[in-house]
């Protein structure tokens, strides 16, 4: 692939709390405010243990129970990072007002990035060449060849914890490199214009929903926060992965 963009694939909103018994009571309530109040969302599992939505429109879910709130936006390349943040806080306030809850153990965003590859040994070759990786022993690489290399490492800044992972995947449901017109556009004549636009529009659904690819995949964690704001922990989680740590994929390119 010639160029190769760096897409945002899933953005996750997590909170953990104590004493969400209310739960229990208000479980009800909690699904009929949001049907109401935010379009396009619709249950698909309700139960004692935890409680689930839909969002078709926007590509969403949402799980909550008595101690944990799930919000998870796939395809996130196809809306706004501030879109998925209102979302998210809009839901988290309607589910702590009714649950009434005060005391916060975990807050954390999850942010996916992908680097497109043609073929899972193309993402495990550029895998190889990064700078953040695992490093084996000499001893060991003398006796055994290395397959694959998928570094994690906990880092902190101003008390957050960013658990960042870097692996080669395999995308099921991503778009098949197979399906992608194999003909090189530039040796294509006018009259075949239609076929050159097909092509690049495959490339195009290929680069942000590829098979194949490089994931950056960062955590990013606070501990026992004394209030939770959605949408700015979110927008700033964001900035921050962009600014400190994409240069990790953009230096596979």
């Amino acid at each position: 692939m010639s160029e190769r963009p760096i897409v945002l694939d899933r953005v996750i909103f997590e909170v953990r709390y104590g004493s969400g018994y209310r739960y229990y009571d208000k479980c009800g309530q909690i699904l009929l405010d949001i049907v109401q109040h935010n379009g396009g969302w619709q249950p698909v599992s309700i139960n004692p243990g935890t409680s689930s939505l839909e969002n078709p429109e926007i590509c969403s879910i949402l799980s909550f129970n008595d101690s944990i709130f799930n919000f998870t936006a796939e395809k996130a390349s196809k809306t706004s990072v501030e879109g998925i943040a209102e979302e998210a806080g809009a839901l988290w306030r309607a589910i702590q007002a009714n649950l009434g809850i005060e005391e916060f153990v975990r807050m954390a965003t999850r942010l996916n990035y992908l680097l497109p590859c043609m073929s899972l040994e193309e993402a495990l070759k550029l895998l190889s060449g990064s700078d953040f990786k695992v490093m084996v022993p000499k001893e060991l690489e003398a006796n055994f060849s290395i397959k694959d290399r998928q570094p994690t490492a906990v880092l902190e800044k101003n008390g957050i914890e960013y658990r960042v992972a870097l692996h080669a995947v395999t995308r099921y449901e991503g778009v098949k490199p197979s399906d992608i017109m194999t003909v090189d556009p530039r040796l294509l004549s006018k009259d075949q214009k239609s076929y050159r636009l097909a092509k690049q529009r495959q490339i195009a659904e290929y680069n942000v929903n590829p098979m194949y690819a490089v994931l950056l995949d960062v955590d990013c964690v606070t501990f026992n926060p004394e209030n939770i704001r959605a949408k700015e922990y979110i927008l700033s989680q964001q900035a921050e992965v962009r600014n400190s740590l994409l240069h990790i994929l953009g230096r596979l390119r």
